[in-house]
C-alpha cells in the first residue's frame, strides 16, 4: 500500500525526534505541542486579551486535529515570526524561515520583508531557510531533494489538477477554477492573475509602512490568494488575521457588520468548505478569504494617502 508523502525533507528534519517514540504518544504530542506553540503565538498578538478561548475555539484547530495535520504549526511560525518582527527581528526571521518545511505558504514572505526594509529578519531567516536545506542534505543524501521534486510533479497532477478525492477540501483559486470547468491553463492563469494581485497588494502594504495589524493580516491573506495548494486545515492562522485586523484603528472604524463578516467567513471557512463542496460540487475558499483581504488591503493603502495629505 503505497502512501503519500508531499512535503520537502526539511519536515523530515523538524519531525526526526517524534520517530524516537510510539506512534500514538508522537501524534499526542505533536499535536498538543503544536497547539501550545499556537496559543503562545497569540499570546504576542493579544497579551491581554482572551488568547485560550480562541485558541480552543478555533474552528479550524479541530479540523487540524481531527486530521493530524501540521496547521497550529504553521500558524504559530507566522504569528511569532511577524508578532516579534519589529522588537526582535533575528528571531522573528528565524521562525519565519522554518515555514521552509511548507514552501507553498512562504511565497510572500521575502516579498513582505524586502519590501518593509526588514533587513536583518530577512537575512536571519534566508540563513534559516538554507540552513535546514542543507541538514537535509547531509542527513539523507542530496538526492533526497530529487526524489522530491519527482513526487511534487505527480501529486501536482493528482491532487491539483486532477483533485481526485481531496478537492472538496481546497480553498484555492486554482481549484475553484478547475470546479467551475476550467481547464488547467486557464486554472493556472486564473490562479497567476490572484498571485500577481496579492503580489503587489503586499508589496505595497509592507512598503508603505501600514499598521502591524493591517500589513500582517495582508501577508497571510495575500498568501492564501497567491498558493494553488491550500487546505482548510491550514486557515489556523485565520485567527491571528482576526485578532490584528481588530486591533486596528482604521478596521475598527468600519460598520460592525462589515468587520463581523469578514471575521465571521475567515473564521467558518475550515467548517464549511467541505460540505459546501459536497452539496454543490463547487470550491469556495477564495470567497470567504477575499473580504477580509480588501478590507486590509484598502486600510493599509488608505493610511498612507492619509499620511500623505497631512505632511
Amino acid at each position: 500500500m503505497g502512501y503519500h508523502y508531499s512535503y520537502p525533507p526539511t519536515l523530515l528534519v523538524l519531525t526526526a525526534p517524534l520517530a524516537l517514540i510510539p506512534y500514538v504518544p508522537a501524534l499526542v504530542l505533536w499535536l498538543c505541542a503544536g497547539w501550545l506553540a499556537f496559543y503562545r503565538a497569540l499570546r504576542i498578538a493579544m497579551p491581554e486579551g482572551r488568547t485560550l478561548l480562541l485558541a480552543l475555539a478555533t474552528p479550524a484547530v479541530l479540523i487540524n486535529a481531527i486530521a493530524g495535520q501540521n496547521g497550529t504549526w504553521t500558524a504559530a511560525l507566522f504569528g511569532a515570526g511577524l508578532g516579534l518582527l519589529d522588537r526582535r527581528p533575528i528571531l522573528a526571521g528565524g521562525f519565519l524561515g522554518l515555514l521552509i518545511y511548507k514552501p507553498q505558504l512562504g511565497l510572500l514572505i521575502p516579498v513582505a520583508l524586502l519590501a518593509g526594509r526588514h533587513w536583518r529578519a530577512c537575512a536571519a531567516a534566508a540563513a534559516t531557510s538554507a540552513g535546514f536545506i542543507a541538514i537535509a542534505a547531509i542527513w539523507f543524501g542530496p538526492e533526497i531533494f530529487a526524489d522530491y521534486l519527482r513526487q511534487v510533479t505527480a501529486l501536482r497532477h493528482l491532487i491539483l489538477e486532477d483533485g481526485t478525492g481531496v478537492w472538496h477540501r481546497m480553498l484555492s483559486v486554482f481549484v475553484m477554477a478547475r470546479r467551475l470547468g476550467a481547464d488547467v491553463p486557464a486554472a493556472y492563469a486564473a490562479q497567476a492573475i490572484a498571485a500577481a494581485v496579492a503580489f503587489f497588494a503586499v508589496a505595497a502594504v509592507w512598503y508603505r509602512d501600514a499598521s502591524f495589524g493591517v500589513r500582517n493580516a495582508t501577508l497571510v491573506l495575500g498568501t492564501c490568494l497567491a498558493t494553488p495548494y491550500l487546505q482548510d486545515y491550514d486557515l489556523v492562522f485565520g485567527a491571528l488575521v482576526v485578532v490584528w485586523l481588530g486591533q486596528d484603528h482604521d478596521v475598527q472604524r468600519m460598520p460592525d457588520w462589515v468587520r463581523f463578516l469578514a471575521s465571521a467567513s475567515l473564521l467558518l471557512l475550515p467548517l464549511l468548505a467541505a460540505p459546501l463542496a459536497h452539496l454543490t460540487g463547487l470550491v469556495f475558499g477564495p470567497l470567504f478569504i477575499l473580504p477580509p483581504f480588501v478590507i486590509a488591503l484598502t486600510c493599509g493603502l488608505a493610511k498612507r494617502q492619509s499620511a500623505l495629505l497631512t505632511a
